[in-house]
């Protein structure tokens, strides 16, 4: 896997901009995203991530896009530095998301992520220090910290179409065992299909 560019520096009007280290997306163990009380921790285990406490299977999908997206985050202009401002951008304890990148057992990048800003920005606060930056793309939408957003929500992912004849489903008690046929495959929204 390629280095993460966490995240790029950039100066539009040269004003003081922020440059985070490189991350490697390779050696990322441990990804945690919390919002007020809500929280998640996806913690990469013998290659496969994890959503934890539960400890069930993330969408890997979904964390590839969100480590890449902020690999391509793009920082610039410098917007404020002072505490008194977090609340207006949408950076402070209560309305801001928390990022966690961990790394070889340490913290290796924090980021506040706040409101949409003209022209495609987030208001970002890195770290614990007080500066808000500009920053660009920045997939806002994919670092949400409900659990359930992160689990996979795919039920066969490593089953081979050609190796199923039949669909059992148990609810409350009562079994139903159906061949898999094309049309009733539709019908339920499952793409494996009987083989033949």
């Amino acid at each position: 896997n390629p280095p993460l560019a966490m995240p790029r520096q950039g100066q539009q009007r040269g004003i003081k901009s922020f440059a985070a280290p490189t991350i490697d997306a390779a050696t990322v163990e441990e990804l945690t995203i919390s919002k007020g009380k809500a929280n998640v921790t996806l913690k990469r285990e013998a290659g496969t991530w994890m959503v934890l406490p539960a400890n069930k299977p993330a969408d890997q999908d979904k964390v590839k896009r969100a480590l890449e997206g902020l690999g391509k985050a793009e920082f610039g202009d410098l917007i404020s530095e002072s505490a008194s401002r977090y609340a207006a951008y949408q950076v402070d304890e209560a309305q801001g998301t928390v990022v966690r990148i961990k790394g070889q057992g340490q913290i290796v990048q924090e980021l506040t992520l706040g409101k949409r800003g003209n022209q495609g920005v987030v208001f970002v606060r890195p770290g614990s220090g007080d500066a808000i930056y500009a920053v660009k793309r920045i997939p806002l939408h994919e670092f949400k910290a409900e659990p359930g957003s992160w689990r996979e929500k795919r039920l066969f992912v490593d089953a081979k179409p050609e190796n199923v004849s039949q669909l059992r489903i148990a609810l409350a008690g009562n079994t139903i065992v159906t061949p898999l046929a094309r049309s009733r495959a539709a019908e339920l929204g499952v793409e494996l299909v009987r083989a033949g």
